[in-house]
């Protein structure tokens, strides 16, 4: 049974109550800070540690799940990588390219696994999206867009690395739809043409960005991305202290091809009979 540590008790208390549920994983110890921290790490039966270099110092583990800010990823993993433990860093893997090329090369050089947390091309419909593609049956991929909306409440951005360099919508939210475009098409991306926004609360990072993603084969993919504004299928409620409540996000990969596919409802729309662009008789396949 692998034995396993987690950094950072916000999101990676959810991977730490995971683990517990695991027969081959064993949760040893959490390092964290502040009373909720405490708190948690009391619920899970562990011990806390506020410094995550004692952690690794004072436990014997096998694996270590950071689940840190973004900028502090790079330090941890190499810290692993010295004592041997192999870390699952949540995604980004890094803040920029050039330091995420850094913990790669690092990682070899000291003969340590590194593993990226894209879990959601793990799930059952990108795995099907994945199939469908792959089967070729809406044909070759000419293009597509992607669109990611929604609008996040004030309490969200009390945490100061969401505002700062390495939080903000791409590199929080955005780099899964990235890495889910990558993996179920298997093209990779050559160039990137972009602008970002911060069009309403005044942070460090953007709120909005469009891009252009052009692919190695050939196929453009449009992406549009906010945390700052409502979507279609949303709850919006304004109150005295909550201003919005997130309902559901708009997630939307629309796949052009032969015949054009919607993630993740899976709608197809094929043309039946001539392809002449007055008049078309299309046709909805659910």
């Amino acid at each position: 049974m692998k034995r396993i540590a987690v950094l950072g008790m916000n999101h990676g208390y959810t991977f730490a109550k995971d683990l517990q549920e695991m027969d081959n994983g064993l949760l040893v110890a959490v390092a964290g800070r502040g009373e909720t921290d405490k708190r948690r790490a009391k619920e899970l039966g562990v011990p806390l540690y506020e410094n995550y270099e004692e952690l690794m110092d004072s436990e014997e583990i096998d694996g270590v799940i950071i689940a840190l800010p973004n900028r502090l990823h790079k330090q941890a993993v190499q810290l692993a990588a010295d004592k041997g433990i192999v870390p699952l860093v949540e995604k980004p893997i890094a803040t920029d390219a050039e330091e995420a090329m850094e913990m790669i090369a690092y990682c070899a050089a000291k003969e340590v696994p590194l593993l990226i947390g894209h879990h959601r091309r793990h799930s059952a419909k990108m795995q099907q999206l994945k199939t469908i593609i792959k089967s070729g049956v809406i044909g070759e991929l000419v293009g597509g867009n992607l669109l990611f909306v929604l609008a996040k409440d004030r309490p969200y951005f009390q945490e100061e690395w969401r505002v700062t360099k390495g939080g903000g919508p791409l590199l929080i939210n955005g780099i899964h739809d990235i890495d889910n475009l990558r993996y179920a098409t298997g093209l990779t991306i050559e160039a990137v043409y972009a602008v970002t926004r911060n069009l309403g609360r005044g942070h460090q990072v953007e709120d909005t960005a469009s891009m252009i993603l052009e692919t190695s084969n050939g196929a453009t993919f449009n992406y549009f991305i906010s945390d700052g504004t409502p979507a279609h299928g949303r709850m919006n409620l304004r109150q005295r202290k909550i201003q919005s409540i997130p309902f559901m996000r708009k997630i939307v990969i629309t796949f052009l091809a032969l015949v054009e596919h919607c993630f993740p409802e899976y709608a197809r729309v094929y043309v039946r009979g001539r392809h002449v662009w007055l008049g078309i008789p299309f046709k909805r396949s659910e």
